[in-house]
């Protein structure tokens, strides 16, 4: 099944949901719409609460849920659910709330958008897997109304305080910490870094850093056949051969369904 998440107007189109859900890692893994919901029941206007929903996040995901880094009152659907599609209108103040919640639950921790360049529909690239922007994900409630308690915050802060906001892993398959034991140092680094990894078993991994707009600074494939504790050698330059500015950026390593990211601070 192949067929686009389709957007237009910097939101997802109505109608999409099957579209997002076969984009997803639990889908993947075997989940079907009946799996979290009651197919004779709604899950709008107060059907949730009444059967609706036979599934809740915690459930499967019960030490992410308790290790949330937010002030509480916050549901996993705020974030991983957010209104990223619009059927009538959008709402609030923000410019990235719309009417219908989204089925990618995924959210991709920088400020690239989510959408194909002619806006068309969700990238879902080798780049950039289809997932959510924290746009969605965080300004959606930060920025709804400039009245309420809640912080307004640009989309560069919402990237911040969106990484590590859970101390564990949110794959569907495991902790991919647990998995890669991520490690960077030094850190924060001139320009010489060591990127250090457990590898528990035989796999292929892709590291790869990006700059905090999502731009690809460095990329790189590695095989393992063996369980080992590996390293890569990183000397501060980008793709093209220059050398990077000082600032955040994100190191990624991704083997199947596990991801793992960790932030590395430049200085001059």
């Amino acid at each position: 099944y192949t067929d686009p998440i389709n957007s237009s107007g910097g939101f997802i189109r109505h109608h999409e949901q099957w579209d997002e859900f076969v984009a997803t890692q639990h889908y993947e893994v075997g989940f079907t719409c009946t799996s979290c919901h009651d197919p004779h029941k709604r899950s709008i206007w107060g059907g949730a609460e009444q059967g609706g929903i036979t599934r809740e996040c915690e459930s499967c995901h019960a030490e992410e849920a308790s290790m949330l880094q937010h002030t509480p009152g916050l549901s996993c659907i705020d974030c991983h659910m957010p209104f990223a599609a619009k059927s009538g209108t959008t709402r609030g103040e923000s410019g990235f709330k719309g009417d219908v919640r989204s089925h990618l639950m995924l959210i991709t921790t920088d400020t690239a958008s989510m959408f194909t360049d002619d806006g068309s529909a969700v990238r879902d690239d080798e780049m950039r897997k289809a997932s959510l922007s924290p746009a969605f994900a965080c300004l959606g409630c930060h920025n709804d109304d400039p009245n309420d308690e809640i912080p307004d915050k640009t989309l560069e802060a919402a990237v911040l305080g969106a990484m590590g906001i859970h101390e564990v892993s949110t794959s569907v398959t495991g902790s991919a910490f647990e998995v890669f034991n991520l490690n960077i140092y030094p850190n924060p680094a001139r320009d010489h870094v060591t990127i250090g990894y457990r590898v528990s078993r035989p796999m292929e991994i892709i590291i790869s850093i990006r700059d905090v707009s999502g731009r690809l600074i460095y990329n790189v494939n590695r095989i393992h056949s063996i369980t080992d504790q590996a390293t890569i050698q990183w000397n501060g330059h980008d793709l093209d051969g220059l050398p990077i500015e000082p600032g955040m950026y994100f190191v990624t390593l991704v083997s199947g369904n596990d991801r793992s990211v960790g932030k590395l601070i430049v200085i001059e």
